[in-house]
């Protein structure tokens, strides 16, 4: 034990010098995890807390969307550390919306799309649904993700548009082959909105289906479903 407690002995302030110098350079996911848990865990050693999370769920972003319950079966983690953990992934999701600069950024191609996808901090999985808000000049106003296409809901995705004052909306979801078409639901489902738009003035600009990592999208429009760009 005292020979354990000499070799972490500082443990912390030189894992903090080191962040302080070269940012994450050179950290493993171990060495990240413990430099947030220091935060979470103050005057403990989180080393081995760090191993166990890691063996038990293979990587730190699994680590980071591994459900609540789930990390807490894990020997010291708790409820506070279990929400300190998943707080990370959710403001990673909303500095993506402050550093996408929407003076800046337009969505006039899938190109610009596919661009926009690359830069984001947390990766698309297959699945995930972005709600892209613009304005009519297709500048970017604001990117709301969501896990799947079944948690749109019309309603919602109206008073988001009000809300952000846009006037187009754009649909983009990560799948295993672009080239499928939509399935009769998800047609239903976007017919249903850009009804719902349309009263409001505002336009399902387009639905884009795109697979990893981050191929050009293709478009739904060019089957006639939506409106021309």
């Amino acid at each position: 034990m005292k020979a354990q407690k000499h070799l972490h002995a500082g443990h912390r302030s030189r894992m903090r010098r080191r962040f302080l110098a070269n940012g994450l350079d050179g950290f493993s996911d171990h060495e990240v995890l413990e430099l947030l848990l220091f935060y979470a865990v103050p005057r403990q050693d989180v080393n081995p807390m760090a191993h166990a999370l890691l063996n038990r769920f293979g990587s730190l972003p699994e680590v980071l969307s591994a459900p609540a319950e789930e990390l807490c079966t894990i020997y010291g983690v708790g409820p506070k550390i279990a929400r300190f953990l998943k707080l990370i992934p959710d403001v990673l999701i909303q500095t993506d919306h402050f550093l996408l600069n929407p003076s800046h950024t337009f969505l006039r191609t899938p190109s610009d799309l596919t661009a926009m996808m690359a830069r984001r901090s947390a990766p698309p999985a297959v699945g995930d649904v972005y709600v892209i808000l613009l304005d009519a000049h297709y500048a970017l106003l604001s990117v709301y993700p969501r896990a799947s296409f079944d948690e749109l809901d019309v309603r919602e995705l109206a008073l988001l548009c009000l809300d952000r004052g846009s006037k187009l909306l754009v649909l983009a979801e990560c799948v295993d082959d672009p080239a499928a078409p939509p399935s009769d639901a998800q047609l239903e489902q976007l017919i249903a909105l850009q009804s719902t738009l349309e009263l409001l003035d505002i336009r399902l600009a387009d639905y884009y289906r795109f697979d990893l990592p981050c191929a050009a999208p293709r478009s739904a429009a060019k089957d006639g479903l939506l409106l021309p760009r």
